[in-house]
């Protein structure tokens, strides 16, 4: 989960251009488990912004991780997604 809200933060500062606070992290679905020693492939995308406060602007920020398996040259989501 560290990933992901490392991945967010990043997203959000390059979308931004300022070093964003984070005011929530509105929830974490777990679609199937994730076993150790898993590579995992993060994507993050920029969902939603608000610009009420140009100084403040709002942004939401989805993260999704995918399992990653070599051995058979595919991935699946398995971590769902993490908004935040």
């Amino acid at each position: 989960m560290r990933r992901a809200f490392e991945l967010a933060f990043s997203t959000t500062y390059a979308f931004a251009g300022v070093q964003p606070h984070f005011l929530e992290v509105d929830h974490v679905d777990f679609f199937k488990p994730v076993d150790v020693g898993n590579f995992l492939r993060f994507k993050s995308c920029v969902l939603y912004t608000e610009l009420e406060n140009p100084a403040e602007p709002l942004i939401n920020v989805e993260v999704v991780a995918h399992v990653t398996r070599p051995e058979f040259r595919r991935s699946e989501d398995k971590a769902g997604e993490c908004i935040l």
